[in-house]
């Protein structure tokens, strides 16, 4: 997991069961994690770390893919 130290690292589904683990795991490894959900969700973002930012969006609009994925480095 080291090859995530530092990176910016996007997760969708960040919200659901299996994406909070990997933002974990990812957030341990030293990621840069800004997580997407398309879901309403109470500000998830204090359960983690500074380095975890949460966003709300719907990934079918193309507008929100280019503006949530142009800075990320890897995409889960």
């Amino acid at each position: 997991m080291k090859k995530f130290n530092g990176k910016k690292v996007a997760v969708t589904g960040a919200t659901g069961m299996v994406g909070i683990q990997l933002v974990n795991l990812l957030i341990k490894a030293g990621a840069k994690v800004t997580g997407v959900s398309i879901d309403e969700v109470q500000d998830l973002s204090k359960m983690f770390v500074d380095d975890f930012n949460l966003i709300k969006g719907d990934l079918r609009d193309f507008d929100t893919c280019t503006k949530i994925f142009h800075q990320q480095e890897i995409v889960f």
